[in-house]
């Protein structure tokens, strides 16, 4: 059986294809804010370690990052990382 390769039909699949391109976009667009609004680690001392009280949110953070399967807890920075070693492949 032989493509169609008639205008309307090449013009079907070239609808897909923008709409395709714009939801990758959306997301892409989508996961890079997410990544952005990951808070920067705030510069503390000695003192303000040790008077650190709020403890609860660490422990949240490493209760998520386990449901997740992460070995680690995901920052910023290798969260910018990865994204870059996925778009440059």
């Amino acid at each position: 059986m032989a493509a169609d390769l008639s205008w309307p039909a090449l013009a079907g699949w070239l609808e897909v294809v923008d709409v395709c391109v714009f939801i990758v976009d959306r997301l892409a667009s989508r996961v890079l804010c997410a990544t952005l609004a990951v808070p920067l680690p705030a510069v503390r001392n000695q003192t303000d370690q040790l008077l650190d009280l709020e403890d609860g949110g660490v422990e949240k953070q490493k209760k998520l990052a386990a449901l997740l399967s992460l070995n680690s807890l995901p920052s910023r920075q290798t969260l910018v990382k990865e994204l870059v070693r996925l778009t440059a492949g």
